[in-house]
C-alpha cells in the first residue's frame, strides 16, 4: 500500500517541486520508503508501506529493459497465478512484489492489461518508448486517484490534500459539488469539492499523450459485463471462499475489524481457515453507551475463529475533541459519523504492529442489507410497471409494516406516521415520469435540500448547480437500460459504498499507516451479485438471505441468524455533543463568507446548538463542512480550541 503522485508535461523544476511536495504530504501513506522516477517531462514519486516483498519490492518498478516504469497503490490479489503466466510467456521478474506483475502485464497485453488484474489499485505507468502515461483505477474504486489539468501540465495524487499541497491547485471551492455534499453527505465522482480537481472514475484509465498533451478517458469494465446468471448459496459461498483465500497473503501481520455482525464474522472465520498465521481482531466499544457496545459478541466470534482479541474503547468526549482532525484525515468532505470508529481501529492496529486490516464493507450493498435501498428498488420497479403496480406496492408497504412498542399509544402514533409517509410516497410515485428511478430521493434528508433551497443556500451557489449533473446518477443509459433492481444495486455500490465507505476506510486507515483490505469489494463477487439480480428480475433476496445461506456451513447459527447491526456507535449522543461544541462556528464562518449558505442560515445553524435534538441532516452537514473547509483553506488540522476569527477566513 502506498501513496503515489506525479507531474506530467510541466517545466522541470516546477514538476519536481510539485511532486516532492505532494509526496511529503502523503508520508502517512508510506512511512517505510520513498521512490522517484524522472524522465524528461514525467516525474513520479511514491511513498511505500511495505506489505509484500518488504526488502525487494521498492518502487518505481520497471520491465526488463526499463522502458516501462510503474508506481502503484494497492494489492494485486491474483499476482501469483498472473506471475506464473507471464513468466511462462518469457517475462523476467526482478522482485517478489505483487505490483511488478502490473508492469509485465502492460508490456504483454497493452491496453488490455487491466482486465488481467484482480485486486485494489491506483496506478501510473510511464511508457517511455511510446511517449505516453497511463493512469488507472480499480473496478469498484477501492483505491483513490485525483488529477488536475493545469495551465502548465497534469498533476495526479492519491489524496486531495496532496494535490493542494502541490502549490499548483488553488483551494477554490466548487459550489455545485458542495451542493451535492448536502444531498448525499459526500460528493459523487468524478467531482470534488475543489474547482478543477477531479477523481479518476473507477474502472477507467486515463492516457496522456506526451507529444500532443491530449488525454483519453476509457472505461475498461462495467457491471453490465456480468451478464445474467442466477446464483445459489453454493456459488456465492465458493466466490466468498476464493477471495478470502487471497486476503491474508502478506509478509506482515494481518488483523480484522470485527463487530458482532455476520459480515466481519464470516470474514474472520473464513480468513482464519486459509492461513496458519495468528490473525488479530480489533473491536470498538463505547464506554458511554453499553446498549450499543458489541465487544462481548465480537469477542465470542474471535474465540470461535481463534483470533487474538484487541478491544478498543471510544468515549464521547474523545470523539468530540478529535472530530475536526477526523474530518481533515477523511480528505474528502464526508459527514458520516462512523469515521471515529475507522480511525480508532486503524490506530489500535498500528500500535499492535498489525499494518493490514480486513474490513466487512460491501456486503450490505451487494446483498440488500439496507431496507431503504430495497424499498427504492421496489418503488422503481413499480414505476416501471405502471400505476397498478405502484398501488399494489403502496398497499404492501402500508399493510405489512411491523410497528413494535410496549405502549399502545406509541404503536398507534407510529402506525399513523408510517401510513402518512406511505401516502406521500404513493402521491410522488403516481406523479412521477414513467421509467424513472427512485433512489436517494426516497430519503427525507435528500428531499430537504430542495425544499430549503431559497432560505438556506445562496443564489450564488444555486446558480452554479448544474441540473444535468445533479441527475446524472439515475439518467445514464446503462442505468436506464438495466432492470430497476440491478440498477439500484449498481448505484448504491457506485455512490454510498464507494464515496462514503471505501473513501473513509482508505483515508482513515492510511492516516495510521495501515492497509485496509475489503474482501466483499471484489469485482467477481460484485459481478455475481449483479448477474444474479438481473436473472431474478423483480424478486429481491433482502436482508442478505442469499449470503447468509452461503456461509451456514462455516459460521455457527448464533452468528448467521443474528440480525444486522455492524458497527453501532451511540450516534445521537455523538452528533449532539459535536453539534453543541462546533455549531457556533457556522454563524459567520467559511460557508457564509464564501457564499455557500445564507447569513440567516448560518445564524439558524448556530442558534440550534442550544437545543440540538431532532435536527435535519442539513444542519449537521453544515457543521461538518465548515470544519473541513476551514482546515482545507489553512492547509492543516486545527485543534478543537484553535479556530480562527472571521477576519482570518
Amino acid at each position: 500500500m502506498c501513496g503515489i503522485c506525479g507531474a506530467i508535461g510541466m517545466p522541470a523544476q516546477q514538476g519536481n517541486d510539485a511532486a516532492e511536495r505532494m509526496a511529503e504530504a502523503m508520508t502517512h501513506r508510506g512511512p517505510d520508503d520513498e521512490g522517484l522516477h524522472r524522465v524528461d517531462s514525467v516525474v513520479f514519486r511514491m511513498r511505500r508501506l511495505s506489505i509484500q516483498d518488504i526488502k525487494g519490492g521498492k518502487q518505481p518498478l520497471y520491465n526488463e529493459d526499463s522502458t516501462i516504469a510503474l508506481v502503484a497503490n494497492g494489492e494485486i490479489y491474483n499476482h501469483r497465478s498472473l506471475r506464473a503466466t507471464l513468466e511462462g510467456l518469457g517475462h523476467r521478474f526482478r522482485t517478489r512484489s505483487d505490483c511488478e506483475t502490473i508492469v509485465h502485464a502492460y508490456e504483454q497485453y497493452g491496453e488490455g492489461f487491466l482486465s488481467h488484474l484482480r485486486g485494489m489499485f491506483a496506478i501510473a505507468i510511464h511508457d517511455i518508448a511510446r511517449g505516453r502515461v497511463v493512469l488507472a483505477r480499480d473496478r469498484l474504486g477501492e483505491k483513490p486517484l485525483y488529477y488536475a489539468e493545469t495551465k502548465t501540465g497534469l498533476l495526479f495524487a492519491s489524496e486531495l490534500r496532496a494535490m493542494l499541497a502541490s502549490g499548483s491547485v488553488p483551494p477554490t471551492f466548487d459550489r455545485g459539488s458542495l451542493h451535492a455534499f448536502f444531498r448525499y453527505g459526500f460528493i459523487p465522482e468524478p467531482q470534488t469539492a475543489i474547482a478543477g480537481l477531479q477523481k479518476l472514475l473507477a474502472a477507467h484509465s486515463l492516457t496522456i499523450d506526451l507529444g500532443t498533451g491530449r488525454t483519453q478517458l476509457r472505461r475498461y469494465w462495467s457491471f453490465q459485463d456480468a451478464g445474467h446468471r442466477r446464483a445459489d448459496a453454493a456459488i456465492v459461498g465458493a466466490a466468498f471462499n476464493e477471495i478470502t483465500s487471497f486476503i491474508t497473503d502478506a509478509d506482515v501481520p494481518v488483523g480484522i475489524a470485527l463487530s458482532g455482525g455476520l459480515d466481519s464474522g464470516a470474514i474472520a472465520i473464513s480468513a482464519a481457515s486459509h492461513t496458519s498465521k495468528n490473525l488479530h481482531a480489533f473491536t470498538v466499544g463505547y464506554d458511554d453507551d453499553e446498549g450499543t457496545d458489541e465487544t462481548n459478541v465480537a469477542h465470542q466470534v474471535a474465540r470461535h475463529a481463534g483470533l487474538s482479541f484487541h478491544p478498543v474503547s471510544l468515549k464521547t468526549a474523545d470523539v468530540v475533541a478529535s472530530y475536526p482532525e477526523t474530518l481533515w484525515l477523511k480528505d474528502d468532505p464526508i459527514q458520516d459519523i462512523a469515521g471515529p470508529c475507522y480511525l480508532a481501529l486503524a490506530r489500535a492496529a498500528r500500535a499492535a504492529d498489525v499494518p493490514v486490516l480486513l474490513l466487512g464493507l460491501g456486503n450490505d450493498e451487494l446483498f440488500w442489507g439496507y431496507p431503504w435501498v430495497a424499498e427504492a428498488a421496489r418503488r422503481s420497479r413499480a414505476l416501471r410497471d405502471g400505476w397498478g403496480q405502484v398501488l399494489r406496492t403502496w398497499w404492501r408497504y402500508a399493510a405489512s409494516r411491523a410497528i413494535q412498542h410496549p405502549r399502545f399509544e406509541r404503536r398507534l402514533a407510529r402506525r399513523i406516521f408510517a401510513v402518512g409517509a406511505d401516502c406521500r410516497n404513493l402521491a410522488v410515485d403516481l406523479l412521477a415520469v414513467p421509467h424513472t428511478l427512485r433512489f436517494y430521493d426516497t430519503l427525507a434528508d435528500y428531499r430537504r435540500v430542495d425544499s430549503a433551497a431559497g432560505s438556506f443556500f445562496t443564489r450564488t451557489l444555486l446558480q452554479d448547480v448544474d441540473p444535468l449533473r445533479q441527475s446524472h446518477l439515475t439518467s445514464r443509459p446503462d442505468i436506464l437500460a438495466a432492470p430497476p433492481e440491478a440498477a439500484i444495486l449498481q448505484l448504491i455500490c457506485e455512490t454510498y459504498l464507494r464515496e462514503n465507505g471505501l473513501t473513509q476506510s482508505d483515508r482513515l486507515t492510511m492516516a495510521a499507516s495501515v492497509e485496509a483490505r475489503v474482501p466483499f469489494v471484489d469485482y467477481r463477487l460484485a459481478e455475481l451479485a449483479y448477474a444474479h439480480q438481473v436473472a431474478m428480475g423483480s424478486h429481491i433476496d433482502d436482508d442478505k438471505r442469499l449470503f447468509r445461506e452461503s456461509v451456514r456451513s462455516i459460521c455457527p447459527p448464533w452468528l448467521t441468524n443474528r440480525p444486522k447491526r455492524g458497527f453501532t456507535p451511540p450516534v445521537m449522543t455523538w452528533k449532539q455533543a459535536i453539534y453543541r461544541r462546533y455549531a457556533s462556528l457556522v454563524e459567520d464562518g467559511v460557508l457564509v463568507t464564501r457564499e455557500i449558505i445564507t447569513p440567516s442560515a448560518g445564524r439558524r445553524v448556530a442558534a440550534a446548538a442550544t437545543n440540538c435534538r431532532n435536527l435535519p441532516a442539513l444542519y449537521h452537514d453544515a457543521v461538518a463542512l465548515e470544519l473541513w473547509s476551514r482546515q482545507i483553506l489553512a492547509g492543516r488540522v486545527f485543534s478543537q480550541d484553535e479556530w480562527p476569527s472571521r477576519d482570518a477566513l
